[in-house]
C-alpha cells in the first residue's frame, strides 16, 4: 500500500505498523496556511538545523510544496493520511501576507527570531484569525486532493487518543 502523509510523525509512526505500507511522500511541519501563502526561502537562515530532514521540512513549508508533493505521485497512491498536529503552534504572518509555520525547527534555527525582527507576528492557534486562515488553507488542500482524484483515498487522522495518554 502506497501512502502519502500530510501531517506529523503521529501518522508516519502509525504506518510503521502496516506490514505492506510504504510511505511515498511525507509532508511534515507544514501548516495548510503555507500552501497558499508561503514566505519563500530568500533571507531565511536554516544553517543551525542539524538534520537534512529538518531542513527539507522547513524548506518545504517556506515553498508551500506540500500539496504538490502529494499530487505529483497521485497515480501511485492508495491512501493519503491527513493529520493536523502541526497546526498547533500557529504560524508567522509577514507584512506582505506570506507565512511560515511556527515549527520547532523554525524556533531552533532562529528563523522565528528573524521573522519577528522583520515585522512578522505570530498568529496563535485557537484564535479566530488562525481558524479563518486554516479554513482557507484546508479548503485549498481538499480542492487539490479532489482535483487529483485523491479525495476519496484521503483519511483524516483523529489523534484525540493522544491527549488522553
Amino acid at each position: 500500500m502506497n501512502i502519502a502523509i500530510f501531517g506529523s510523525c503521529v501518522s508516519r509512526d502509525t504506518c510503521e505498523f502496516m506490514t505492506d505500507g510504504v510511505v511515498r511522500a511525507y509532508v511534515a511541519r507544514q501548516s495548510v496556511r503555507s500552501l497558499q501563502n508561503p514566505h519563500g526561502t530568500d533571507g531565511v537562515d536554516l544553517s543551525d538545523l542539524t538534520s537534512p530532514f529538518q531542513e527539507r521540512m522547513v524548506v518545504g513549508d517556506l515553498e508551500g510544496n506540500g500539496a504538490r508533493r502529494i499530487i505529483e505521485i497521485a497515480d501511485d497512491l492508495d491512501v493519503v493520511l491527513v493529520d493536523l498536529v502541526d497546526e498547533r503552534r500557529g504560524y508567522w504572518l509577514y507584512e506582505d501576507g506570506s507565512s511560515m509555520t511556527n515549527s520547532i525547527e523554525v524556533e531552533l534555527s532562529g528563523a522565528a527570531r528573524a521573522a519577528r525582527r522583520e515585522g512578522a507576528r505570530l498568529v496563535e492557534f485557537g484564535t479566530d484569525e488562525h481558524f479563518s486562515a486554516w479554513r482557507e488553507g484546508f479548503e485549498y488542500l481538499v480542492a487539490e486532493l479532489r482535483r487529483a482524484g485523491l479525495l476519496e483515498k484521503t483519511v483524516f487522522v483523529d489523534v484525540e487518543w493522544a491527549a488522553a495518554i
